[in-house]
């Protein structure tokens, strides 16, 4: 099964960023893929933490890691990308959901 995750933590956006992972990596170890993760709100943040983005870029092998662009704009935050990350607008969230099974979001 395909899926995507999106990541819209309403709090502690590190904390929820790890789960996120490692719910990532559970999905994988079953023989699912995660087709794109899709970070939202404050967890675009993670675009200045190059330690959690390393952690995201070991475990994605061919996941896209996509931080929306109207989020960092909005933050005003430089992005400073590991290997793996893009910014993106919504569009391209839409066009993974089409590639998926399902959908997660994790708040």
């Amino acid at each position: 099964m395909k899926f995507n995750l999106i990541i819209n933590p309403s709090h502690q956006w590190q904390q929820s960023l790890v789960h996120a992972l490692e719910l990532m990596q559970v999905i994988n170890k079953q023989g699912h893929h995660v087709v794109s993760v899709f970070f939202y709100g404050d967890a675009v943040h993670i675009a200045q933490d190059l330690l959690l983005q390393q952690a995201w870029s070991k475990a994605a092998n061919s996941t896209e890691l996509l931080l929306c662009r109207t989020m960092i704009e909005e933050y005003g935050i430089e992005p400073q990308l590991a290997s793996g990350f893009k910014v993106v607008g919504m569009g391209q969230l839409a066009l993974n959901m089409e590639q998926a099974d399902r959908t997660l979001e994790l708040n």
